[in-house]
């Protein structure tokens, strides 16, 4: 300590920066194939907002005492494994780069991999780096690459009405403004004197008439706002409940079958869940012969 009673900077505690263990990583991915295949938290356009506490409950049940938290270190952990496993995907595209299962790692000549990494930034160091869940991220954000990294949360319809509002409110304080301004000539004092009060009379009564369109627009965003909050919970109570007994359904007839690997599991279970019709079929279908038959062709094993 200096003699003002300051911390030097070797002073300054600092938090730990937290390492996931492969064990913790390997936790973190069986929660989300488990929210992939559960059919409510996972959709097209990515998982659902509140998915990370989720998983934050999943992880403390499956390592007791991890403390580890939806934010920030699950969020930064997904993301991290999620930017790797796409950056891998997009050079698996290119020639000359491979994947090896055996060693979980993709293989690539030293020279392409560097000028690959000069416009791929994401790239950088995956080259013979070990990455034992490639396999299962990719069947988790594999639809994703089709819509955009980013597009986990859609925008809501809530959302685009409040924009409109503003929208709105702003033209309408343009028109406003321009109703209130008098241009004329200078004919003469009288005239002259008769369009300012005339504008004057415009600019009350724009000032009245813009006050009561925000009052308006107040009360409406307030009204949607309500409203969809009751809708939307209501949607997802009856969705879940719905989607999520027909999940366990799928998913433990899945189970059930012999000659489907953990990886067929999961792969037919998020190309059945959330499809009503291949649903049913699949439930439908007996004897197990002919569900492993079906699984098999949908999931393009032979």
């Amino acid at each position: 300590m200096n003699k003002e009673g300051a911390l030097s900077n070797s002073e300054v505690t600092t938090k730990p920066k937290l390492y996931w263990t492969l064990d913790q990583d390997t936790k973190l991915v069986e929660c989300l194939q488990e929210l992939t295949i559960g059919g409510y938290w996972k959709v097209d356009t990515g998982f659902r907002t509140g998915y990370l506490q989720e998983v934050e409950k999943m992880l403390e049940e499956k390592l007791p005492g991890c403390c580890l938290k939806a934010s920030p270190n699950i969020e930064s952990r997904v993301k991290t494994l999620k930017r790797q496993t796409m950056a891998i995907a997009q050079m698996l595209t290119q020639s000359g780069f491979t994947w090896d299962d055996e060693g979980c790692q993709v293989k690539a000549d030293y020279v392409a991999f560097k000028t690959w990494c000069q416009a791929h930034k994401d790239a950088k160091g995956l080259r013979n780096k070990y990455f034992p869940h490639y396999n299962a991220l990719i069947e988790i954000y594999g639809k994703d690459r089709a819509t955009g990294e980013g597009a986990i949360d859609p925008i809501g319809e809530e959302d685009i009405i409040r924009a409109n509002i503003h929208n709105i409110s702003e033209n309408d304080d343009d028109i406003n403004t321009s109703e209130g301004i008098e241009v004329s000539s200078t004919e003469n004092h009288h005239t002259s004197s008769t369009s300012r009060t005339k504008g004057r009379k415009r600019a009350k009564t724009s000032d009245g008439y813009s006050s009561s369109l925000g009052e308006i627009a107040t009360s409406f965003k307030t009204f949607v706002q309500s409203t969809n909050e009751n809708i939307d919970k209501l949607a997802n109570a009856i969705c879940m409940n719905h989607e999520t007994e027909l999940g366990k359904k799928v998913v433990e007839s899945l189970k059930s079958i012999d000659g489907l690997t953990r990886a067929d599991v999961i792969k037919a279970a998020s190309m059945i869940i959330g499809d009503t019709p291949k649903c049913s079929l699949f439930l439908a279908l007996e004897p197990s012969d002919d569900k492993l038959s079906w699984v098999r062709e949908l999931i393009g094993r032979k």
